[in-house]
């Protein structure tokens, strides 16, 4: 009896001990990560008009990022619709929401491997978009998709604006709009 009461003892020691380990290791397993800096090249196919409208399909791909938060301290982003967005031009742009999927490479330290996301990207103002979304599995079935699962969103600044030329942006009633300089992007993952 003496030996079945230390025993029932050490395990109820025990239990605590492997509930704490189990917890902190699921919350190093998932650090996120918060990026900025990248710049880049934002297109539009076919471009935007001022008033004709064009069903519009798009593609980032922005270099350069510096990340903290978690284990990947670089990264380069592309994004690219999967299909064309509803008709559209400069002025009815904003808010529009469609569907890009993106692939985030992680570039420091080296082989930190590169992660899949499925994102809606939408105009928020004359020089900026956002987007947000979620961590997919990796396309393919190939290996290295870090931070599955995990939440994401951003911000594109651009050079060139929506505005019409006549009130100092970009934007022609007959010239295509079709490359925004980005000039600062930023992500996080959670």
């Amino acid at each position: 009896m003496k030996i079945f009461g230390r025993l029932l003892l050490a395990t109820a020691l025990m239990v605590p001990i492997g509930i704490v380990g189990t917890s902190v290791s699921a919350s190093a397993a998932r650090p996120g990560a918060a990026c900025k800096g990248a710049s880049g090249t934002l297109t539009a196919t076919p471009g935007f008009l001022l008033a004709k409208k064009n069903a519009e399909k798009v593609a980032l791909a922005a270099t350069g990022a510096t990340c903290t938060g978690g284990f990947v301290t670089g990264a380069n982003i592309k994004l690219s619709s999967n299909r064309n967005t509803p008709v559209m031009n400069c002025q009815t742009a904003k808010g529009i929401e469609f569907p890009v999927t993106a692939r985030l490479t992680w570039t420091s330290p080296a082989g930190s491997g590169f992660s899949f996301a499925s994102l809606v990207l939408f105009w928020t103002g004359n020089n900026g978009l956002h987007f947000r979304g979620i961590v997919i599995p990796a396309q393919g079935g190939g290996g290295g998709n870090v931070f599955k699962g995990d939440s994401v969103t951003g911000a594109i600044a651009t050079q060139e604006s929506l505005a019409a030329v006549a009130s100092g942006g970009s934007c022609s009633a007959t010239a295509l709009l079709k490359s925004f300089h980005a000039t600062a992007v930023s992500f996080s993952l959670k």
